[in-house]
């Protein structure tokens, strides 16, 4: 395929590549857009093939700017080439803010799906979801969580852990707290508590239009987990599935 791409490829053009900067895979489908200064030097390649591999007549001897057109595959900074070859490694971004996810290639919203309530226990605040979705999205493993915009910086990924019956001192008298899920805190029945940490690779790409982090949640072991703020109200609840044996 590409040595007939090769040979089809006229002189006055430029073939590049595009692909997905964080795994490196190969973009097919995407149409590409270069331009330079005047109206007779706008083109417009085909579809990317398989490979991401993609052509573009270049009729004018100028500096031309490449750019996916479909603003989902979103370049930073700005990619320009006046001959040979060119590679753009692309992010999978939203135009709008909030909670995406990354899963099968396709980006999809996901919105927080329960609220949090809060148990003192002792000089220390633990964090539950007041209700437990049904069917929490399940992210496989090669799964990204996707946060746009500045208001998402401070949201981190902890685990929910199983909690026994917990007995705790209140101003009205001892409260029973049901066995449940408490987000990012190991619950003993004696009312102690201790943190429920996990690490996410993680990444921030920022430019000129949008500021987006990378949360590799498909890395963790499989489990269920949580994504929400200090102070927040709400929290997004997803499992990571087992990664399949080889048969």
């Amino acid at each position: 395929m590409i040595l007939a791409l090769l040979a089809c490829t006229p002189p006055d053009a430029m073939r590049g590549t595009l692909v997905d900067a964080r795994t490196d895979a190969p973009i097919p489908g995407v149409t590409v857009r270069a331009e330079a200064e005047g109206d007779d030097c706008l083109r417009v390649s085909s579809a990317t093939e398989e490979d991401g591999s993609f052509v573009v007549e270049k009729p004018c001897a100028a500096t031309y700017t490449f750019t996916p057109v479909d603003p989902t595959w979103w370049l930073p900074e700005a990619v320009t080439a006046r001959s040979g070859e060119v590679k753009l490694s692309a992010w999978h971004a939203p135009e709008s803010g909030g909670i995406w996810a990354i899963r099968g290639g396709a980006l999809e919203p996901l919105p927080t799906n329960t609220a949090l309530g809060e148990l003192s226990v002792g000089a220390t605040t633990v964090r539950y979801p007041l209700v437990l979705p049904a069917e929490p999205p399940t992210l496989p493993a090669d799964a990204a969580l996707v946060l746009s915009g500045a208001d998402l910086a401070g949201w981190t990924v902890a685990p929910l852990v199983p909690s026994p019956a917990v007995i705790t001192a209140a101003p009205e008298g001892p409260a029973r707290f049901d066995p449940w899920q408490t987000l990012g805190a190991t619950l003993a029945a004696d009312g102690s508590s201790t943190p429920a940490t996990v690490e996410v690779p993680e990444r921030t790409v920022t430019g000129e239009d949008r500021s987006v982090r990378y949360l590799d949640v498909g890395k963790l072991p499989a489990g269920r987990y949580g994504l929400s703020a200090a102070g927040s109200t709400r929290a997004l609840l997803f499992t990571v599935a087992e990664v399949a044996a080889n048969p």
